[in-house]
């Protein structure tokens, strides 16, 4: 479980959720929820899957998020690497993402959404507790250029408990 708040000019949300996680011998799945609370619309609920496997010295996932206030969903095909120090305890990493859109964020375009890369870091504080943080650089694609949507670089921090 998680929560999350994020913050712009005139928008901010809050995220709570679950994760089921579970591990088979050639992938990782994930299947959970989302409450996204938005001061400015009404909220929602959101679905998600995950599928995640190691190859060629990368781990890949596709993933997928469905909006019932949207009625669409959004998928993600991510590439990540990862770096361990200090016993396992800090992990840095370096990713990138490809983003495609159906009804999520836009009714009038289905396709690809956006182009990301993005720095990470966390640090394990506990067994069980962890920090996250990221930095991020997006470049709008056709589904984001058509609302005169714009590049985007931003950042994010969390904090994550496992049980």
């Amino acid at each position: 479980m998680g929560a999350l708040i994020i913050e712009g000019d005139n928008l901010r949300e809050y995220y709570a959720g679950l994760t089921y996680n579970q591990s088979f011998s050639t992938f990782d799945a994930s299947i959970g929820v989302v409450a996204v609370m938005i001061e400015s619309d009404p909220n929602d609920l959101e679905y998600f899957v995950a599928i995640e496997r190691e190859q060629f010295g990368l781990i890949w996932a596709l993933e997928s998020v469905y909006s019932n206030a949207a009625e669409g969903h959004f998928c993600l095909l991510t590439a990540h690497k990862y770096c361990s120090y200090m016993e396992d305890r800090l992990t840095l990493g370096i990713g990138a993402h490809q983003g495609f859109d159906f009804d999520y964020r836009s009714e009038a375009f289905d396709g690809p959404n956006h182009f990301q890369v993005e720095f990470l870091c966390t640090y394990q504080l506990s067994e069980t507790i962890r920090v996250n943080a990221h930095i991020s650089q997006s470049w709008a694609q056709s589904d984001v250029k058509r609302d005169q949507g714009k590049d985007l670089t931003w950042g994010g921090i969390g904090l994550v408990a496992n049980f």
